[in-house]
């Protein structure tokens, strides 16, 4: 057993290898100290001469407990409970559960979970992922039991265990696994030569209350006129404004595949959309919000980096020139929200597909001074992190719809029940999934639940026989050879 202090936070790379089925991290420290690592490491915090924890290595639950010293483990697990192997990269599961928990006197309690997505295909890149994510994952837990003191008031305790599996099921799952690889492969070039996502936009003709009375399940959605095979509406924000609906949404051509934000209005039942925003990169995600007679807008640039708020000079088609009001940061779907009268930001770190970690700040002022969570990112979870929509207050309770990206982007909305959310804490749990219609042109998949006052707008998607559409191929085959030139 090697004992060292822990100094300042610092980011590197560090190394992992496979062992004994389950992914170690003998190497997670070693940006801290240049001490020989062992399995299990005492760590005390700067200022204090007594033992303050052991740093366990080898997730061995039994070996973790103990009365006198507290022990912080890394659990790899499914949802089962099993350990790690490699078939959760190719086979059922596209995301695995990592818990660092904190083990003292026959307890266990839970410091950090994140849900993250692994592709079933490419080892590489899951090792290549998970060499990034999991040092800071574990980083963050470390730094927030030593900035406890030791107390475990207020940290939630787990009762739950890794299960062994034998190893005559784990050898033969691996080969299956290694026998379907191919497959999946020339699955995931089929679906991408053959097939396209298009997103459309409907407005739901349920309210709000019947909405989460029914368990978040939608009936009714007047869905928008087509903008053509070529094109998509997707992000819809609805507001009204002196009686009439308008919304706002990203618009998508593949002529030219950069999107912009437009606008739309009842007046000519949405046959036309108006350009209002048209950057030389891509925008989405035109999130609305009215404070004390003006309209605010901020659209996703997460390419760009810029937090920038857009004020309506003459609603709905004359905006000022919009203020940065912080940059230095890819926000994917920013939200805000107003609560006991502060202004809360919601968004997710942009990462591609995989945004799964979601960040919060918050501000007195809506084009005020924004501050950082000291929790962020306060969340890392690919089922439901990501944005999905403006968190919305029903009965007192916030509620903030989330992306659940484990199998495909887009794939389907949760809703999350805020239970805290401070300028030190906070706390969300699953309260369920959105459901649209039964018979919905658009079946595969919803990312947008939007809630503001009575209007209720969402978008959902449906993949299209796109082989011998020439444009959709041709801006495919462009995308191809532009990541192969990067690569």
């Amino acid at each position: 057993m090697q004992f060292f202090y822990l100094p300042e936070r610092k980011r590197k790379i560090i190394p992992l290898f496979y062992k004994k089925r389950t992914i170690e991290l003998n190497d997670l420290l070693k940006s801290y100290s240049n001490i020989p690592l062992s399995e299990q490491l005492a760590i005390r915090v700067p200022g204090k001469e007594k033992k303050d924890f052991v740093f366990s290595l080898n997730a061995d639950f039994d070996s973790a407990i103990t009365e006198k010293v507290p022990v912080i483990y890394i659990d790899r697990s499914e949802t089962t409970g099993s350990p790690l192997t490699v078939k959760e990269y190719i086979k059922n599961e596209s995301f695995i559960n990592i818990r660092i928990a904190l083990c003292y006197k026959q307890t266990s309690y839970l410091l950090s979970e994140s849900k993250l997505k692994i592709d079933r295909c490419f080892f590489q890149n899951n090792f290549s992922f998970l060499r990034q994510v999991l040092p800071e994952i574990c980083i963050q837990a470390v730094n927030k039991f030593a900035a406890s003191s030791g107390k475990l008031k207020g940290i939630p305790s787990t009762d739950r265990s890794p299960v062994n599996q034998s190893a005559v099921i784990i050898y033969f799952t691996l080969i299956l696994c290694y026998f379907l690889i191919p497959f999946r492969l020339l699955k995931k070039v089929v679906d991408f030569f053959c097939f396209w996502e298009q997103w459309h936009i409907g407005v739901v003709g349920d309210n709000i209350d019947k909405i989460m009375s029914s368990d978040f399940k939608i009936d009714h959605v007047k869905w928008l006129p087509s903008v053509g095979r070529h094109r998509f509406v997707a992000d819809p924000f609805g507001i009204k404004h002196n009686n009439r609906l308008y919304i706002f949404a990203e618009l998508w051509d593949s002529l030219n595949p950069l999107g912009k934000i437009v606008w739309g209005d009842e007046s000519d039942s949405f046959s036309k959309w108006n350009t209002l925003f048209d950057h030389e990169t891509h925008l989405s995600y035109p999130f609305l919000i009215s404070e004390k007679g003006k309209i605010f807008c901020i659209p996703e640039s997460a390419e760009q980096g810029d937090f920038t708020l857009y004020t309506s000079e003459k609603f709905p088609d004359k905006w000022n020139k919009g203020k940065v009001l912080f940059k230095d940061f890819r926000m994917a779907d920013a939200s805000l929200l107003k609560w006991e009268n502060k202004y809360w930001l919601f968004a997710a770190k942009a990462n591609g597909d995989a945004a799964y970690e979601l960040y919060i700040w918050f501000s007195d002022k809506i084009n005020g001074k924004w501050k950082a969570h000291p929790m962020n990112p306060v969340k890392r979870d690919i089922t439901s992190a990501r944005p999905a929509g403006p968190p919305f207050i029903f009965k007192n309770t916030i509620y903030r719809p989330a992306q659940d990206c484990a199998d495909s982007y887009g794939n389907r909305i949760v809703v999350n029940r805020v239970s805290v959310l401070s300028e030190t804490n906070f706390l969300e749990e699953f309260a369920g999934v959105v459901k649209g219609p039964g018979k919905s042109p658009y079946p595969d998949g919803m990312h947008t639940f939007s809630v503001i006052d009575d209007v209720i707008v969402v978008d959902a998607k449906r993949k299209v026989f796109a082989l011998f559409n020439s444009r959709i191929l041709s801006y495919k085959i462009k995308r191809v050879s532009k990541k192969i030139i990067e690569f």
